[in-house]
C-alpha cells in the first residue's frame, strides 16, 4: 500500500517494501547532479534558468558526475546563447522589442519539442511571430 506520509523516510520505506530503493537513491543522485550541471550553465554561461532547464531534461544524460552532465550540454548551452544573441539582434533590426521578453521561453519550447540545433534559430523566430499574433501590438511581419 502506497505511503499517506510523504517524507522521504516513508517514501524510502515504501521503494524498499516493492524492491526499488536502489533505483530509488539512483535516482535521487541523477536528480542533484543534473540540478548542478544546470545551475553550472545557468552561471557559467549567463543562460535563464528555462532554456539551462529545457536543455538538462531534454538534450543530454544525467550522470552520477555532475562535471559530466554538465561538459555533455555545455556545447548545446553555448549554441543556445548564440541563437539568443542572433534572435535578439534580428528583433531589434526589425525593431520588435516587445517580443524580446519571449526569446528564451520560445527557445526552451522549441528545444523541449525535440528541434535540432540547426533549426534552433529559425524555429525560435517562428515561435516569436506566432507569439506575436497575441501580444498587444498586433501581428509581427515574418523574417
Amino acid at each position: 500500500k502506497p505511503p499517506t506520509d510523504y517524507s522521504d523516510a516513508a517514501i524510502a520505506e515504501y521503494a524498499n517494501q516493492l524492491g526499488v530503493s536502489n533505483v530509488l537513491e539512483i535516482s535521487k543522485r541523477l536528480v542533484g547532479s543534473a540540478n548542478k550541471a544546470e545551475a553550472s550553465i545557468i552561471s557559467a554561461l549567463g543562460l535563464s534558468a528555462v532554456v539551462a532547464g529545457a536543455i538538462i531534461a531534454y538534450l543530454v544524460t544525467w550522470y552520477s558526475d555532475w562535471q559530466k552532465t554538465y561538459n555533455e550540454a555545455r556545447p548545446y548551452a553555448e549554441q543556445a546563447k548564440a541563437v539568443i544573441d542572433k534572435v535578439r539582434n534580428k528583433l531589434n533590426q526589425m525593431r520588435e522589442y516587445r517580443l524580446l521578453s519571449f526569446v528564451d521561453e520560445c527557445l526552451a519550447e522549441v528545444i523541449e519539442e525535440g528541434a535540432s540545433p540547426d533549426e534552433w534559430y529559425d524555429a525560435t523566430l517562428s515561435c516569436l511571430f506566432e507569439k506575436g499574433e497575441h501580444v498587444a501590438g498586433g501581428p509581427v511581419p515574418g523574417p
